[in-house]
């Protein structure tokens, strides 16, 4: 199989059939139509509506291929594609871990070395808690069943009961509950075990240790829509926490079904700027408290059923956008202008634009009227996410300072 890498949100030529081209835009579809993967989005934003694979012919048998901000694997017949994030992936991991959507586990750098994509990570992680989770046993619960019985078991139901004798079975017809491992937390994770097994992209050993998972929980059964959001690691179940947890991410973020040639073609694709942003907005949180409350908020336009939503505000003083992209020596315009929108609808009269950097490049502020715009960024080159992340929330600080003392004291 044939394997080509690109960047998140980067235009690349390929080498396509119009076959490759037209079942990665399906994949791309598919991949859209889950909430689970983007989360709440523009409506407007006509990528959302079509595929999040762009692929449009360039000639020569060469198309330019693009998939929108997210990062992971896309495969079809003879063809994978490897989606590299924008920064550094170590970087990305911690701040996926940041966001709260994955889980903080310990990533041993031969991994990080050795990964050819996001998704073999989140396999063999998924597949290393599950292992310890079974060990432990399956959890049981309760499930309402309905069925004829040969005695009386909870509630008889009389009508059934009396359709069935009409009809010659002497069966009694009852609502009764079982208490077995067949329950949505369990038919979650089994899911999940089952989506690793079949995953042509990943290693034979880890698609082994997943059908071996898969013995251990013959009793329960297949998965059902309503399950995502009735499975819940609750108090007496609180060792599941960490595994649903990455058997969300693997459920969400995967689409199948589509036949290219003689392979059926999938993908992995994680959508990287809400759980960026969320991450950020711990991080900037943390790095302020206790001095003033970082929230995100929106304001409607009197007149008007626009509204302005900045990633922060900061009390009453200034508000923030996260912006997921690297910085290239310069504001881009729409940033400027929708940054100065922000404050200006907010009254604010200190705005921070808070993104990427490979190295530290000051704080490009600008002055546009009464309103005093800054950058900080999560510089990620040569250092570890844990530098970083330091840095980062010392240069928030420093800017915080320096509100303050044209402001005086933040206030909630």
């Amino acid at each position: 199989m044939r394997i080509e890498r690109i960047t998140e949100a980067k235009p690349a030529l390929l080498s396509l059939s119009s076959e490759q081209a037209d079942a990665l835009v399906v994949v791309g579809r598919r991949l859209a139509s889950q909430a689970g993967i983007w989360g709440d989005h523009d409506e407007s934003d006509p990528t959302h509506r079509r595929s999040v694979i762009e692929c449009e012919p360039y000639g020569h048998g060469r198309w330019r291929v693009k998939v929108h901000n997210a990062v992971g694997v896309v495969s079809v017949s003879g063809l994978q594609i490897v989606v590299e994030p924008k920064i550094p992936l170590d970087h990305l991991l911690h701040l996926f871990a940041r966001s709260g959507a994955f889980p903080h586990l310990d990533i041993a750098s031969a991994d990080l070395a050795s990964a050819a994509t996001l998704w073999p990570l989140v396999a063999q992680w998924y597949i290393d808690v599950l292992e310890r989770l079974l060990r432990t046993g399956l959890a049981n619960g309760y499930r309402s069943t309905r069925d004829e019985l040969s005695s009386m078991r909870g509630r008889l139901l009389p009508g059934p009961t009396m359709d069935g004798y009409l009809k010659g079975r002497l069966l009694l017809y009852c609502d009764y509950e079982e208490f077995d491992a067949d329950t949505p937390l369990n038919r979650t994770i089994k899911a999940a075990a089952v989506t690793v097994a079949r995953s042509t992209a990943l290693s034979d050993d880890i698609r082994h240790r997943a059908r071996r998972t898969l013995d251990h929980m013959r009793d329960v059964g297949i998965f059902r829509p309503e399950d995502a959001s009735l499975a819940l690691a609750e108090r007496h179940t609180s060792r599941y926490a960490v595994p649903l947890q990455l058997a969300k991410q693997v459920l969400a973020s995967l689409g199948r079904g589509i036949d290219a040639g003689k392979d059926a073609g999938y993908g992995f694709l994680i959508r990287t700027p809400n759980m960026v942003e969320e991450a950020l907005r711990r991080v900037v949180s943390d790095a302020l408290a206790p001095a003033t409350h970082v929230t995100k908020k929106g304001r409607r336009l009197k007149g008007s059923h626009h509204m302005l939503n900045p990633d922060l505000t900061f009390g009453t003083h200034a508000v923030g956008d996260v912006k997921y992209k690297v910085w290239q020596g310069d504001w881009l315009r729409a940033d400027l202008y929708q940054l100065t929108a922000f404050a200006t609808g907010f009254s604010a009269e200190h705005g921070l634009r808070i993104g990427f950097a490979a190295e530290a490049h000051g704080t490009a502020a600008v002055r546009i009227g009464q309103v005093r715009l800054e950058t900080c960024d999560w510089l990620y080159d040569s250092q570890s996410p844990e530098s970083a992340e330091q840095e980062f929330s010392a240069a928030v600080r420093q800017w915080w300072s320096r509100v303050e003392q044209v402001d005086g004291p933040g206030q909630d």
